[in-house]
Protein backbone atom coordinates (compact mmCIF):
# COMPACT_ATOMS: atom_id res chain seq x y z
CA UNK A 1 0.00 0.00 0.00
CA UNK A 2 2.85 2.36 0.84
CA UNK A 3 4.53 1.88 -2.54
CA UNK A 4 1.22 2.65 -4.23
CA UNK A 5 0.76 5.87 -2.25
CA UNK A 6 4.28 7.06 -3.04
CA UNK A 7 3.88 6.23 -6.74
CA UNK A 8 0.53 8.04 -6.85
CA UNK A 9 2.06 11.10 -5.20
CA UNK A 10 5.11 11.14 -7.52
CA UNK A 11 3.41 10.50 -10.87
CA UNK A 12 -0.20 11.60 -10.23
CA UNK A 13 -1.45 8.47 -12.00
CA UNK A 14 -3.76 5.83 -10.64
CA UNK A 15 -2.68 3.40 -13.34
CA UNK A 16 1.03 3.66 -12.48
CA UNK A 17 0.24 3.27 -8.79
CA UNK A 18 -1.76 0.13 -9.53
CA UNK A 19 1.05 -1.28 -11.68
CA UNK A 20 3.64 -0.54 -8.98
CA UNK A 21 1.52 -2.25 -6.33
CA UNK A 22 0.90 -5.25 -8.58
CA UNK A 23 4.58 -5.65 -9.43
CA UNK A 24 5.55 -5.54 -5.76
CA UNK A 25 2.82 -8.06 -4.93
CA UNK A 26 4.10 -10.61 -7.44
CA UNK A 27 7.80 -9.90 -6.90
CA UNK A 28 9.41 -13.12 -5.72
CA UNK A 29 12.12 -11.36 -3.72
CA UNK A 30 9.61 -9.34 -1.67
CA UNK A 31 7.57 -12.47 -0.96
CA UNK A 32 10.60 -14.51 0.13
CA UNK A 33 11.96 -11.71 2.29
CA UNK A 34 8.60 -11.33 4.01
CA UNK A 35 8.75 -14.97 5.05
CA UNK A 36 12.45 -15.38 5.80
CA UNK A 37 13.64 -12.13 7.32
CA UNK A 38 10.85 -10.45 9.22
CA UNK A 39 12.90 -7.38 10.18
CA UNK A 40 13.71 -6.51 6.57
CA UNK A 41 10.08 -5.56 5.98
CA UNK A 42 10.27 -2.92 8.70
CA UNK A 43 13.51 -1.53 7.26
CA UNK A 44 11.93 -1.34 3.80
CA UNK A 45 8.81 0.34 5.19
CA UNK A 46 10.75 3.00 7.07
CA UNK A 47 13.04 3.61 4.07
CA UNK A 48 9.98 4.14 1.88
CA UNK A 49 8.45 6.48 4.46
CA UNK A 50 11.72 8.40 4.65
CA UNK A 51 11.76 8.92 0.89
CA UNK A 52 8.06 9.75 0.58
CA UNK A 53 7.37 13.16 -0.98
CA UNK A 54 4.72 14.19 1.58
Amino acid sequence: MLIMLITKKLFQSHLLALIAGFLLAIDGHAIVMSRVALLDNFVMSFALLGSAPF
